[in-house]
């Protein structure tokens, strides 16, 4: 049995689409496929530690290279006996094919651009719509195994974008699955993870694009998770032409979270140290998600959940404690510590010279 959220029959209004299924047996990219109209589409998988011997899946669609239908067929198939598992019927929104259309169009713009300014030999065919310009260090979605990155655009960030002209070639920097293509030509998808709303998957810390190429740039909530946050600063100031502008969103009192790794949270000044002498400050601000009711709800959400698993029943009695009540037997509550360094106040490190 396979559960597919979300059910089918479902409607689909974007280019892009990601459906998540749970089955009850061996998932290892050798068992099993899933495929859209009898063409094979990428799949990474999440263990449920929670679940022993249930698997997860999260099957990317990339709808412009498949040929258009008014509806498609999703199917998981036993590869050993080549049995179809489960199937299911999706629909199209009425302006879906519109999208495509607009999509593929503003695609092969995107990596007319990218081929156009490489500066280091990464195979690609741009007649072929599908082919993401990919180099060595970009990883396949096989081998993803955390949720899916991805971020909307807020008001703050359109508020950004309405300052650049519609054609303005603009890098957005870790930009994650982009379910809804932004509706402009050349905002450059740039990721680790070869989505199939990835133009350019790349490194962060080696772009291999030319010097001032592009008019702009966005990375949000990317700077955590790069290993060298001043390196991949100076990458984005080189390839970004004098005077570009730069939209930066980081964490500061955020738990340790993301794939591959969580390295580093930033103050207001921190972030502004990994761009001196390389960019000018203009503006500093809180997004509305940013705000420090949310640091408190996560860290709360996160502290609660993790000394439930000692006490199932800790999570009950905790929404009925007044405020007062819960600081004064905070002590009672213990985490695992695995869970305790993902919200720590700190953490304590012994290191040997090599």
């Amino acid at each position: 049995m396979v559960i597919l959220d979300p059910p089918s029959p479902t409607i689909i209004e974007s280019p892009y689409a990601v459906f998540r299924g749970w089955a009850p047996f061996q998932i290892d990219g050798h068992d099993f496929t899933i495929e859209i109209n009898n063409l094979a589409v990428e799949y990474s998988q999440e263990i449920r530690v929670d679940l022993p011997g249930i698997f997860g899946f999260n099957a990317y669609v990339d709808f412009v290279s498949i040929p258009s239908s008014e509806k498609y067929e999703l199917r998981v198939i036993d590869i050993c006996c080549q049995k179809s598992e489960y199937s299911a019927s999706i629909f199209v929104s009425p302006d879906f094919h519109e999208k495509i259309r607009i999509e593929s169009h503003y695609r092969l713009l995107r990596r007319k651009f990218i081929w156009e300014n490489l500066t280091k030999s990464i195979p690609v065919n741009l007649n072929e719509i599908d082919n993401r310009v990919s180099d060595e260090t970009s990883i396949p979605l096989t081998q993803k195994s955390d949720p899916i990155s991805a971020n909307g655009y807020g008001k703050e960030l359109w508020d950004f974008l309405s300052t650049f002209d519609d054609d303005s070639r603009i890098l957005e920097a870790g930009a994650g699955f982009r379910f809804e293509p932004v509706n402009r030509p050349l905002i450059i998808n740039q990721e680790l993870f070869r989505y199939p709303s990835t133009d350019l998957a790349c490194d962060l810390h080696n772009i291999p694009l030319a010097d001032n190429c592009f008019d702009g740039a966005i990375i949000s909530a990317v700077f955590e998770h790069v290993q060298n946050p001043f390196e991949v600063a100076s990458e984005l100031c080189r390839v970004i032409k004098p005077k570009g502008r730069i939209y930066v969103d980081v964490p500061f009192l955020q738990a340790e979270h993301g794939f591959p790794h969580h390295y580093f949270n930033m103050t207001r000044m921190g972030v502004q140290e990994i761009f001196r002498e390389k960019a000018q400050l203009i503006h500093q601000s809180i997004a509305e998600i940013n705000q420090t009711k949310y640091s408190i709800f996560q860290l709360i959400n996160l502290f609660i959940n993790a000394a439930s698993k000692n006490d199932p029943k800790l999570n009950r009695r905790f929404m009925k404690m007044r405020l007062k009540d819960f600081l004064k037997t905070i002590d009672s509550f213990k985490l695992n510590e695995e869970d305790d360094f993902k919200t720590a106040w700190g953490t304590t490190s012994i290191f040997e010279v090599l």
